[in-house]
Parts: structure tokens; sequence; C-alpha cells
């Protein structure tokens, strides 16, 4: 029984990264109309990608709201350059953290427990960028491991330390679907889709010039 679960995970994963691969290599409405180019999705949301101001630097995008016709409400966790090596090198232990305590959590038959960690930079709170259609403005990060009353493992990414749960910034049910954000934000991973998106959005404009042209 172990082993035919085991088995179902693997294949689960497997199917999930193919379509995700899928999908992060199409162009998407978004990506053609603005500087802000998926790289991956996560259920309804997206991972997205742009330059800082015409510049070499790339700034992460980790959308809440989207679809797959690249409509999205602008809402998003905003990583600056200068931040996202410690991002995710905080992301990293997250996402061991939250294997580790999941585990221990089934085995210990743990209910109704909480566990805060602030997304920090040597012990400082990071100050991540809340976007908006309007702007963005700056906010603490904090990780919230938690196992309801049913022992199922949580984990939750909010902007204050007594949050309200409905409130949440983003939630994982599963080791596996955070670890899957994880390997979509890690920037070696993230840049070279972003590279590869605009490549394309760029063979498309000129495709489309040279259609254009044919008709002058």
């Amino acid at each position: 029984m172990r082993k035919k679960s085991l088995l179902l995970i693997v294949a689960l994963l497997f199917s999930l990264s193919n379509v995700f691969a899928q999908e992060s290599n199409s162009v998407d409405q978004l990506s053609k109309e603005t500087p802000l180019k998926l790289v991956g999705r996560f259920g309804d949301c997206s991972v997205r990608v742009f330059r800082y101001k015409g510049t070499d630097s790339l700034v992460l995008c980790i959308g809440m709201l989207d679809d797959l016709n690249g409509n999205v409400n602008l809402k998003y966790l905003r990583v600056e350059p200068k931040d996202w090596a410690s991002f995710e090198s905080k992301m990293a232990v997250v996402d061991e953290k939250f294997s580790k305590w999941s585990e221990t959590a089934r085995k210990e038959n743990v209910k109704n427990f909480r566990k805060v960690v602030p997304v920090d930079f040597e012990n400082i709170v990071g100050k991540f960028g809340l976007g908006l259609s309007q702007g963005y403005y700056e906010m603490p990060l904090y990780a919230v491991f938690e196992v309801n009353e049913n022992g199922k493992s949580i984990l939750r990414l909010v902007d204050n330390e007594d949050y309200d749960s409905a409130r949440s910034l983003l939630s994982f049910y599963s080791p596996q679907e955070f670890h899957y954000l994880y390997e979509l934000i890690r920037f070696d991973n993230a840049s070279a889709r972003f590279l590869k998106m605009e490549s394309r959005v760029k063979a498309l404009e000129q495709a489309e010039k040279d259609r254009d042209a044919k008709f002058d």
C-alpha cells in the first residue's frame, strides 16, 4: 500500500511538471503585452519575472491570482534583485523544514499546532513588495507551519505574525506543492525561463513585423 501511494505521488509530480513546463514555454497575453514574462504556474497563480528599469537585473513576482489566459489582478509578492539570493536561501530552509515537520507531525499524530518562521535576512525580517495595480508597498513576510484539527500539515506565507488564515498571501497543502514553487523561484531556473520567454516574445514580434511588411 505504501509503495503504491509513493508511485501515485511520483506520477502526480511528473504530471504536474509536464503541465507547468508546457505552460511556461507558451507565450501568454500578459507576457506579450507587458514586461512581466511568465516563467511558471502553480495552481491558479503564476511566477513572473521582469527587468528592473531596463537593466539586466531581474525582479521576481510571485503572483497570487492568475488564469491560463494571462489575466492577472497585478497583486503579487515582489522580490527585488538585491534580495533574490537571500530570499531563495530562506525559501530553501522553509522547504526543508516543511517536509521534515510534516513527516514528524504525521508520525507523532500532532494536531492543532502552529509555528511561525520569519523570512529574514541576517536575523532582520525581510521587507518584500506586495504589488498592486497602483504600485506596491513593502511588508514583512513570515512562513507559518500549522497542523489543523484533522492532522493536515499546511504552510502559509503571511505578512503578519498574528495572521488570519483567511487572509494568507499563499497557502500550500503539502510539501510537494511548496517544493514545486521553490524550484520555480530559484534564480537559475527562473532566469533561464525568463530569457527563453523573452526570446519567444521577440521572435513573435519580429514575425508580425515581417508579415505586416509584406502588405506595405
